[in-house]
């Protein structure tokens, strides 16, 4: 199973080449992740757009990106916060 290890910036679209993703949550804003399954670019060609709440804390909230094998499975995302 690949495992990465990386930055995601906010509002800007990631290519997702891990089977997850580990996001921080910030401590005083709830934040949203939108993982665009079946594309690298967050766009309108995803086969499934799945959006992921992040509650305000000091843990971490795990989204599972399906990519086994980054080189046929893609994926992207994008991490927001209020």
């Amino acid at each position: 199973m690949p495992v990465g290890n990386s930055y995601i910036q906010a509002d800007y679209c990631v290519e997702l080449k891990w089977a997850g993703v580990s996001l921080a949550q910030a401590s005083n804003h709830n934040c949203s992740f939108t993982l665009y399954s079946g594309t690298s670019s967050c766009d309108g060609n995803a086969t499934e757009k799945t959006s992921y709440q992040i509650p305000a804390g000091n843990g971490t909230t795990c989204v599972d990106a399906g990519v086994l094998d980054p080189m046929y499975e893609k994926a992207s995302g994008v991490w927001s916060c209020n």
